[in-house]
């Protein structure tokens, strides 16, 4: 499972067929859709032992696995950010939903089937840290490797997973970065999935006291929380899926399993960050990102309206006229008109 910093981005199936066969072996990757339309993006950076890859395909696949990777221990921990897939594992079908983070011991996946359009942000972590993080969390070597359970992680884990994860994304692209540094931050991510994820060590968890120091004498906790916040971390996660998925749909409960909040309390959350409502900040992006197309790509003006997640050409016109006061065609030509004279001036 060690993995070398790699950046691929192509549209030809051809060059996708033949950079995934060069990656998992012959006859392993199939289309299931139009391949004509076919777009895949791969990026890996790796740092002391954990690898951080983040993929799209915006063509459904299959991926045969069997036999690929040996159980040598790892463990790939994956973040589905857009669309939907199933994993044939030896004793189950696992099915990876938006937004969720599910864990995958090395050599657990059969094979692969995704939906039409996928993104995914996976963190693959090496034997040795994962063999660190059991001797810790057993006091003493194993006797066996470690085997998560391959169940999406709690809501409360997933939100503390999601800031380890920023953490080690950071770190690996920090040029020449201390492997301690990142081995420290990753053994930290796996104790927690220890202490609060289904494995085969289960047997062996330490009981932790009933009621904390500050409870002990008597003290109840508050019938009111404090005002539900969001990291830093969990801040960029949002941004970075809703930028990954303005093409289709987000709804608020999505949101707030991604950073393990109930929607209520996202909704608060949410809005003290961004200062604007969920659906009112997924709305102006959408837009944001209509009016850069229409500016920088060639695409119809109905490309643009269904690549920023509009309904419609005309929902998209409707909305350009509400809150620009032009048509998509008007500010298409009035940008391009701009940039026109100020090359000829430059010239």
């Amino acid at each position: 499972m060690k993995l070398k910093d790699f950046s691929f981005s192509d549209a030809d199936p051809d060059r996708i067929r033949t950079t995934l066969t060069s990656l998992y072996g012959k006859a392993r990757f199939s289309f299931l859709g139009d391949d004509r339309r076919a777009r895949a993006t791969l990026h890996g950076r790796s740092a002391g032992g954990v690898s951080v890859i983040r993929a799209r395909f915006s063509t459904a696949f299959r991926l045969n696995l069997e036999g690929l990777a040996p159980d040598d221990g790892g463990l790939a921990i994956f973040l589905r950010t857009k669309g939907n897939a199933r994993v044939q594992t030896p004793d189950r079908v696992v099915d990876c939903e938006q937004g969720r983070w599910i864990p995958f011991a090395s050599g657990a996946a059969r094979e692969v089937e995704t939906s039409h359009d996928l993104a995914d942000t996976a963190i693959v972590i090496a034997p040795s840290l994962v063999n660190a993080a059991c001797r810790s969390y057993l006091e003493t070597a194993p006797t066996e490797t470690l085997k998560l359970d391959s169940s999406p992680l709690a809501p409360s884990l997933a939100t503390r997973w999601a800031e380890i994860v920023g953490a080690l994304d950071a770190l690996t692209a920090v040029h020449d970065c201390p492997a301690d540094a990142v081995a420290r931050v990753a053994e930290h991510g796996l104790s927690l999935l220890l202490d609060q994820h289904p494995h085969n060590f289960a047997r062996y968890r330490r009981c932790a006291p009933a009621h904390s120091a500050a409870n002990a004498g008597g003290l109840s906790t508050p019938a009111h929380a404090a005002q539900p916040t969001l990291t830093g971390t969990q801040i960029e996660v949002l941004r970075s899926y809703i930028s990954a998925s303005l093409d289709g749909r987000i709804d608020v409960p999505a949101l707030a399993n991604l950073v393990g909040m109930g929607t209520t309390r996202f909704a608060v959350a949410f809005r003290h960050a961004f200062g604007t409502p969920p659906g009112h900040y997924v709305r102006d992006e959408r837009l944001r990102r209509a009016m850069w197309l229409l500016e920088h790509e060639s695409m119809t003006i109905a490309a643009v309206a269904a690549e920023a997640g509009f309904s419609s050409q005309s929902h998209l016109v409707a909305r350009m006229l509400a809150v620009a006061g032009v048509t998509p065609r008007d500010y298409r030509r009035s940008r391009r008109d701009g940039q026109n004279a100020d090359g000829h001036s430059k010239g």
